[in-house]
């Protein structure tokens, strides 16, 4: 059977009135549950939208702009970090509470992995 022969008619995020048995099933897991239709056979199919593994990602920087302005997160004991970064350029948010700095100072400080 192939893909094309399905039609998503329902798309309903987990939590949503009609998820609870799912919800039950999968736990924090679930992402979503789609209801589908299969015209030839006549069949609804119930699918459901799960996490099976979470990994650190980061961003490709050949993508990212040198220039463009990356939230950091860096903990209030972490004096050293923050004044590094501010030296380096970076601001404090404090309605975002992180620190900002643009991208090719937090690569060059190895800080990829505090963006937010």
């Amino acid at each position: 059977m192939s893909k094309n022969e399905f039609r998503t008619q329902k798309v309903l995020k987990a939590g949503q009135p009609g998820t609870q048995k799912y919800v039950r099933q999968f736990g924090e897991k679930l992402l979503c549950i789609r209801h589908k239709y299969e015209k030839m056979t006549q069949q609804k199919y119930i699918t459901a939208e799960i996490i099976v593994e979470s990994t650190k990602w980061y961003p490709n920087a050949d993508n990212i702009p040198h220039n463009k302005i990356m939230d950091l997160n860096i903990e209030y004991k972490e004096k050293y970090l923050r004044k590094l970064v501010q030296e380096s350029g970076g601001k404090w948010n404090p309605g975002k509470k992180v620190w900002q700095l643009a991208f090719h100072q937090v690569k060059a400080l190895g800080l990829e992995d505090r963006i937010v």
